[in-house]
């Protein structure tokens, strides 16, 4: 069971706005697999979407995995098959389709259903000219499952100790301090002495780094995350489970499920992962470099855009 930001640039939309909303997305592309849109043959590349009516076809050696948002299930094309995308699955199947069952609940499908329908599955967050993030733990705009989050920063040369201070997360001045920690090393778990944190509500954290005169100095001056419902904690187990275990088309699959519920924690080793596995496919590498800028690792970040626009990547137009 696998239960399923911000783009500027979608890699994966057709401009013609007249035509309907996204049904499926391709997870796995072996081989040299096409689509036809409006009678036009492309390549296909993993996270492309797909609208009514296109066609899509496995090609000689190769093969095509397609998941349908309406109810979840994929469907496998083998070597020469070939479909015609409708709401409801592949139609005027030719040559060997497997279907198989949805592998997402009921409450990650309507994430998933949502993020695709509404285009939103792009990349190109990433821009070598904007100030470089910090690697911290959550990271920041994420959701995070647990009430309980541990944290992690940057060490800063010469610290004695960090201090920590959560904060209520308001937008306005009524924003308060709920609790402060000090630690020696750049990392804290949640503290057992304070009450878990409250479901859907967003907060706000800092740390100082003390140095040997007790001189504090601000190293992160405010990361936010959201905390989500009950329900996704057994969810972001499963899935991390399934993208650590599962095959490359699973794989991809709890990547874009995480990335629909806003878990952004695990999404740039493992985006990284799945573009070094597929090798040239560019929307795998964006999909890195954009979470890879998240995570705070900017160098990854440019070297992996690099290599998605060595391999034809654009960003369309806004």
């Amino acid at each position: 069971m696998i239960a399923l930001l911000f783009a500027s640039a979608m890699i994966t939309q057709d401009q013609a706005r007249e035509r309907p909303a996204p049904v499926a997305v391709i997870i796995e592309a072996v081989g040299k697999p096409t689509k036809s849109i409006a009678g036009v043959i492309r390549p296909v590349r993993r996270l492309d979407l797909l609208r009514p009516g296109d066609g899509v076809s496995a090609g000689q050696a190769g093969s095509v995995t397609v998941v349908f948002v309406a109810d979840g299930h994929l469907e496998k094309l083998a070597e020469g098959a070939s479909i015609t995308v409708a709401e409801a699955g592949g139609a005027d199947a030719r040559g060997k389709v497997e279907r198989l069952p949805t592998s997402l609940s009921e409450p990650n499908l309507q994430a998933f259903r949502d993020k695709i329908r509404g285009g939103r599955i792009g990349g190109g967050v990433f821009r070598a000219d904007e100030p470089p993030r910090p690697a911290v733990a959550p990271v920041d705009g994420t959701v995070v499952a647990t009430a309980r989050p541990a944290f992690r920063w940057p060490a800063a040369p010469g610290a004695a100790s960090y201090r920590l201070e959560l904060l209520s997360g308001a937008a306005t001045t009524a924003e308060k301090v709920l609790w402060s920690r000090t630690t020696k090393i750049p990392a804290l778990s949640f503290p057992d002495d304070v009450r878990p944190l409250t479901r859907g509500l967003r907060y706000r954290w800092r740390v100082g780094a003390v140095g040997g005169e007790g001189i504090e100095t601000p190293i992160i001056k405010g990361s936010l995350f959201l905390v989500g419902p009950a329900s996704y904690e057994p969810q972001a187990a499963a899935l991390i489970q399934l993208a650590r275990d599962g095959d490359p088309a699973q794989q991809l699959l709890a990547a874009v499920a995480l990335e629909s519920l806003g878990l952004f924690d695990e999404l740039y080793p493992l985006y990284a992962r799945l573009a070094q596995r597929a090798g040239t496919d560019p929307n795998l590498w964006i999909k890195a470099a954009d979470f890879a800028a998240r995570a705070g690792h900017p160098a990854e970040a440019a070297r992996f855009q690099a290599r998605a626009q060595a391999l034809g990547w654009k960003p369309n137009p806004s």
